[in-house]
C-alpha cells in the first residue's frame, strides 16, 4: 500500500484537535478523473475504521486542488469531523503533500467517536514511511468542538509544521468563552517507536466541573460524584501545565499547575492506561486549607486515594464549626481521602502517632458521619451541650452522625473525666453514648464498670438514672461542692432535676438500695441497709433542703456499744433535713418533720403498729448535737435488749421518749423513760416474775448524762 492517502488521516486529525499525531510522512497522488472517489475508497482499503466522504473536488493548477465538504464518520453515527473546504498543495513530481489549509472546521467528540478516533490513529501507525520525510505545513480556521456537558470550542486557529513523526503546532481558540493558547510538539525515539506528543498550555483559563464533565463523557474518567463538583473553583487558569502523551498506549507523563481566585495547585502526572498518579501535589485554596502528598486514581474512575503527609484546614470545611481543627491537625498530621465507600460517598481520614485516626465520611443526601479511634476525648468537646465540659480521659473507638435534626454520638472510653457546674466526674472506662435531641438538650446513657447511668435533657433541666452496683465506686468518682456520703452498697436511681438561676431543685422518684453501709469520718453508722426512698430536694448556694421518705426492708444503725436494727415490723419513714454550709464546711444540719411506721411487705403502714417522731439539730463541721424523739405502741421488749443485760424477758408496749447526743455525727448516749402499759416482766435467771408494769421507766444507753 502506498501511502497517498496519508493526507486524508492529516485532514481527519488537524479536524479534531491533534493534527500532529500523523504528520508523519504525509503525502498524496491526485490524479484527473475520479480522485474524490478514488480516496474515499482508499481511505478503507488503507485500513483506517469509519468512512470519508467528500463533497466534490477540483484541480485549480498543476499542484493545488480544493476538497470540498470534507467528512469522516463510523456508520449510522454523528461525523466525527467536518470541513467546509480544504486547500491542497502538493509537489507533482515527487507526490508528496507541501501544505495543507482546511477551512470551517466542525468535530465533535464523546465516548463513541473518540474510540473511532483512537482506532484511526492506531491504524495509521501501523503503516511506517518507507521514504525520507519532507517538511509539511497544515493550517486550520474556524474550528469548533463540541464537547460532552455542553462546553464549545470555538474560533479554533491552528498551525502545523510537520518533518516527519516531528511536529510544531500552535493553536488558539476560545474555550466557554474564555481564550486558550496551545503550544504542541510531536516526535518519536526511533523508527518503530511510538509517537509521543508534548501539549503546553500557553494561556488557559477553564471551568473544572466543565473539563471534568467533558473528560467524563469521552470516557478517559468514571463518573465524577456530584458532591464534589460545588467544592471545585469556578475557573481555572493552567498556564504553564505541560505533559507528554503516548496515544497508543493511553500513557501520561507531565506537571500542571493550576491558579484560581484563592488557591493555586501544582503536581506532576504519571498516568498508564489504568491509572493516574499526582505525585508531589500541593494544594492551597483560602476556604477548603492546604495539602501536600500524592493522588492515584483508575482511569475509570471506579476508585481514588489521596494520601497527603501534611494538612491544614481552611474555614469552609463540610465540618461542623465545634470540632477543634487547630488541635486535631496537631494530633493528626496525615491526611487520607477514598472514593467510594461502599455506600458511595466520601472518606476523608486523618492519621496520627500509632492508630490514633478520626475519619469524616461525607455524601449528598447522607448526614456527616465520624469514626474516630485512639485520640483525646476533650476533640469532641465542642460536640457536647454547655456546661459539661471534659476534664481529660482517652477515646478507644468512637462514632458520631451528625444529622442536622438528630446527631448521635458514641464512644468507648479510658480514663475519661467530666466536669459540670463544679462537679467532676471520673476518672471512668465505659462506653457511652450520646444523641442530641432536635427540641435542645441530650440523651446520654453510659455502661461502665460500676453500672450504668441515663441522662435526658440540658443544663435547665432533665431526667437522671443510675443504676450501681457498686455505690463506693460511683461516689469515688463524683467531686464537687457538696460533701457526699461514705457509701458502700448497691443502687438504683431515677431522678428529675430542674435549674433556676442558682438553685437546682431535685425529685426522686426512685432510690433503692440494697446492702448499704454508711460511714461518717471512718466510723460506721449503717450498715446493710436496704431500703426503697423517694423524695425531693432543693440545692441552693449554701444550702440544702431534702424531704425523703421510704420503706425500710433490712438495716443497722450504730449506737453506743451495739447496733440498733432499723427494720423491725419493715416501717415506712418520712424525714426533711435541711444543711446550711459557711465557706465549703456544714454549719447547721437540722431534722424535723420525722417519723417512722411500723409497715407491711408492700409499704402501707400496720394498724396498731408503732410510731415514732423526731427531731433534732447538729452544728458545726464536727456535727455535733442532739435528737429527740417520742415512740407510741413500742415494742418493750426490743427496748429492753438494747439496755437491760442477761436473760431478760419483757412483754408488752408502752410509749418511749427520748434524746440522742451525737458528736462527729455518731450517736454517743441515748437517754430516756418509757411508760409500759400493763408489761409483764420475766427474769429467768432470778426466777422472778412480775406482771402488770405500770409507770415510767427512765434508761440510758452509752456514757453518763451531761
Amino acid at each position: 500500500m502506498t501511502r497517498r492517502r496519508r493526507i486524508l488521516l492529516l485532514v481527519l486529525l488537524v479536524l479534531v484537535g491533534v493534527p500532529v499525531l500523523a504528520a508523519v510522512g504525509v503525502g498524496i497522488h491526485l490524479r484527473s478523473g475520479g480522485l474524490g472517489h478514488q480516496l474515499e475508497a482508499g481511505w478503507t482499503s488503507y485500513g483506517l475504521p469509519g468512512r470519508l466522504e467528500i463533497g466534490s473536488m477540483r484541480l485549480i493548477g498543476v499542484d493545488e486542488a480544493i476538497v470540498e465538504d470534507v467528512v469522516v464518520r463510523e456508520e449510522g453515527q454523528p461525523p466525527l469531523a467536518s470541513a467546509r473546504r480544504l486547500h491542497v498543495r502538493f509537489d507533482l513530481i515527487d507526490r508528496r503533500l507541501q501544505s495543507l489549509r482546511i477551512e470551517g472546521v466542525r468535530a465533535g467528540l464523546d465516548r463513541r467517536r473518540y474510540e473511532l478516533l483512537l482506532a484511526i490513529i492506531k491504524a495509521e501507525q501501523r503503516h511506517p514511511p518507507t521514504r525520507a520525510p519532507q517538511p509539511v505545513r497544515v493550517e486550520v480556521s474556524d474550528g469548533e468542538l463540541e464537547l460532552p456537558g455542553g462546553s464549545r470550542i470555538t474560533a479554533a486557529e491552528v498551525r502545523v509544521d510537520a518533518l516527519g513523526a516531528k511536529a510544531t503546532v500552535e493553536s488558539a481558540a476560545v474555550l466557554d468563552g474564555q481564550p486558550i493558547r496551545l503550544a504542541i510538539a510531536t516526535d518519536r525515539s526511533g523508527p518503530d517507536a511510538p509517537i509521543v506528543t508534548t501539549v503546553e498550555v500557553q494561556e488557559g483559563q477553564a471551568a473544572p466541573a466543565a473539563i471534568l464533565r467533558a473528560v467524563e463523557g469521552i470516557g478517559l474518567i468514571g463518573a465524577i460524584p456530584e458532591a464534589a463538583l460545588p467544592w471545585l473553583p469556578a475557573l481555572v487558569d493552567a498556564s504553564g501545565s505541560r505533559v507528554e502523551v503516548e496515544v497508543v498506549s493511553n500513557t501520561i507523563r507531565g506537571s500542571a499547575k493550576a491558579v484560581w481566585q484563592g488557591g493555586r495547585a501544582t503536581c506532576d502526572i504519571d498516568a498508564d492506561a489504568r491509572r493516574l498518579h499526582l505525585r508531589r501535589l500541593v494544594v492551597q485554596d483560602e476556604r477548603l486549607g492546604m495539602i501536600e502528598g500524592g493522588l492515584v486514581a483508575a482511569r475509570n474512575g471506579s476508585e481514588v486515594a489521596l494520601d497527603c503527609t501534611s494538612w491544614t484546614p481552611g474555614t469552609g470545611l463540610p465540618v461542623p464549626a465545634a470540632l477543634p481543627l487547630a488541635d486535631i491537625r496537631r494530633q493528626l498530621p496525615e491526611l487520607q481521602v477514598r472514593w467510594p465507600t461502599s455506600d458511595q460517598r466520601t472518606s476523608i481520614a486523618l492519621r496520627g502517632a500509632g492508630k490514633a485516626r478520626l475519619e469524616l465520611i461525607v455524601g449528598t443526601g447522607h448526614p456527616l458521619r465520624v469514626q474516630a479511634e485512639e485520640l483525646p476525648l476533650v476533640l469532641v468537646q465542642g460536640l457536647l451541650p454547655s456546661p459539661l465540659l471534659i476534664g481529660g480521659g482517652h477515646v478507644v473507638s468512637a462514632s458520631a452522625v451528625l444529622s442536622d435534626s438528630r446527631p448521635q454520638f458514641s464512644a468507648r472510653l479510658s480514663q475519661a473525666r467530666l466536669l459540670a457546674e463544679g462537679w467532676a466526674f471520673g476518672p471512668l472506662d465505659g462506653d457511652v453514648a450520646v444523641v442530641v435531641l432536635p427540641e435542645g438538650g441530650v440523651q446520654v446513657s453510659a455502661k461502665l464498670p460500676i453500672g450504668t447511668i441515663g441522662f435526658s435533657g440540658d443544663h435547665r433541666a432533665g431526667k437522671i438514672a443510675i443504676a450501681c452496683d457498686t455505690v463506693e465506686g460511683l461516689l469515688a468518682r463524683l467531686v464537687g461542692p457538696a460533701q457526699l456520703p461514705d457509701l458502700t452498697g448497691r443502687l438504683a436511681l431515677e431522678a428529675r432535676f430542674s435549674v433556676v438561676e442558682r438553685s437546682v431543685a431535685l425529685t426522686v422518684d426512685r432510690l433503692d438500695l440494697t446492702g448499704a453501709q454508711l460511714r461518717l469520718r471512718a466510723h460506721e453508722l449503717v450498715r446493710a441497709l436496704t431500703a426503697k426512698l423517694r423524695g425531693k430536694a432543693l440545692l441552693r448556694p449554701g444550702a440544702v433542703d431534702v424531704e425523703i421518705g421510704g420503706h425500710l426492708l433490712e438495716g443497722e444503725m450504730r449506737i453506743p456499744d451495739d447496733w440498733l436494727q432499723l427494720a423491725v415490723r419493715r416501717p415506712i419513714f418520712s424525714v426533711a433535713l435541711a444543711a446550711r454550709f459557711g465557706e465549703g464546711r456544714l454549719d447547721e444540719l437540722v431534722l424535723s418533720q420525722a417519723m417512722v411506721r411500723a409497715a407491711d411487705a408492700s409499704g402501707e403502714p400496720v394498724p396498731g403498729g408503732f410510731s415514732v417522731q423526731f427531731e433534732g439539730r447538729l452544728s458545726g463541721d464536727d456535727l455535733a448535737g442532739k435528737v429527740i424523739g417520742v415512740a407510741d405502741h413500742a415494742d418493750l421488749a426490743y427496748l429492753t435488749s438494747l439496755i437491760v443485760p442477761g436473760e431478760v424477758k419483757v412483754v408488752g408496749e408502752g410509749a418511749v421518749a427520748f434524746q440522742a447526743d451525737l458528736v462527729g455525727g455518731e450517736v454517743k448516749r441515748i437517754h430516756g423513760s418509757f411508760l409500759p402499759l400493763g408489761a409483764d416482766l420475766d427474769i429467768e435467771r432470778g426466777k422472778l416474775r412480775v406482771g402488770g408494769v405500770t409507770g415510767s421507766v427512765k434508761f440510758s444507753i452509752g456514757g453518763s448524762k451531761p
